[in-house]
């Protein structure tokens, strides 16, 4: 999660999912219970980002330090807006 440009494979895997779920939703999130409920493939890129989203919680449980180290500045507004909405 540096900003040296070497992000983990979960962040990676959590930006791009969260990427693709904007997308799928039109950056509207009031709509995604209704949309998941009707479209299957919707309904398991959400499970997949809260999967994503959890691990990378659990991480940060467990090695605190690691999650000290400068940041990358998109991750940390997708992170933001995905605890948000």
């Amino acid at each position: 999660m540096s900003k040296s440009g070497k992000d983990s494979p979960e962040v990676v895997e959590f930006m791009a999912l969260f990427a693709r779920l904007k997308l799928y939703s039109d950056d509207m999130p009031d709509d995604l219970a209704e949309q998941a409920a009707s479209d299957t493939s919707v309904r398991e890129l959400c499970i997949q980002l809260s999967m994503a989203a959890r691990s990378l919680k659990m991480n940060e449980r467990r090695a605190r330090v690691l999650f000290a180290a400068p940041v990358d500045p998109a991750f940390l507004a997708a992170w933001r807006d995905y605890e948000e909405r």
